[in-house]
């Protein structure tokens, strides 16, 4: 339709849309990468006896618990599908956010063993969202890794250099 190019496309999600990007690329290969900054609920089960409320979870699942239906929970939590993920992806999270980091660390921890391009940003003194420094250096991060992937002819890119960097 021209609305988009299909050859430079990728992903972005922050939060719930990180979540959103992490399960997606289990799902398919069409995207040339994908950021997922403080990504929620990429494992249920985590969530449901570490980090949240676990009614919440069961009310979200239909009635399901981890013990009674195991499999719901697999369904539903890209970790348990990381096999399936080509798309190179960049991970963020804030020290300070306990779920963010934690959810982000098994994502990193799982495509890096499968040996995956991905890579994780984990910010001190942050929460669920970037400020100061940390917000400066992450935007920095994130449009460099868009350019590596959506513009890969540019040689700037092969060179590992922004394209703001000074010639010298």
């Amino acid at each position: 339709m021209g609305i988009a190019d299909s050859d430079r496309m990728c992903l972005y999600g922050f939060s719930n849309g990180g979540g959103a990007a992490t399960m997606i690329v289990t799902r398919t290969a069409r995207f040339k990468c994908a950021v997922s900054a403080s990504g929620a609920a990429t494992d249920l089960t985590s969530y449901f006896f570490m980090l949240g409320d676990p009614e919440t979870y069961v009310k979200e699942t239909g009635g399901r618990t981890p013990w009674g239906d195991p499999e719901t929970y697999i369904k539903l939590s890209p970790i348990y599908h990381l096999d399936k993920v080509s798309t190179p992806m960049l991970l963020a999270a804030g020290d300070e956010e306990t779920v963010g980091a934690l959810i982000s660390m098994e994502m990193y921890t799982g495509l890096r063993y499968l040996g995956r391009d991905v890579t994780f940003l984990r910010y001190p003194d942050q929460g669920h969202g970037f400020t100061g420094a940390a917000l400066k250096d992450y935007w920095e991060r994130v449009n460099a890794f868009f350019d590596k992937y959506l513009h890969p002819d540019d040689p700037l890119n092969q060179l590992g250099s922004s394209k703001n960097a000074s010639p010298n």
